[in-house]
């Protein structure tokens, strides 16, 4: 098991939640275990409508980096 591994995956274009706020709440710089990205998806909205695709290949890309 892996622990402390942390990945926010955001959408570029959202009109739930700004993007300057979604920034903030996701605390990149203090208590959050290390590894942590930020992955944000550019042009997908709130749900990833017709960003799917690149949502999960940046997750994958990512876990592909944190796990031997």
């Amino acid at each position: 098991m892996v622990s402390g591994m942390t990945a926010t995956i955001a959408p570029a274009r959202t009109s739930t939640i700004p993007i300057t706020a979604m920034l903030r709440s996701v605390d990149l710089t203090g208590s959050v275990a290390e590894p942590k990205r930020l992955l944000l998806i550019p042009g997908a909205d709130h749900f990833f409508t017709g960003h799917l695709e690149s949502m999960q290949q940046a997750l994958v890309g990512w876990l592909k980096e944190q796990l031997p």
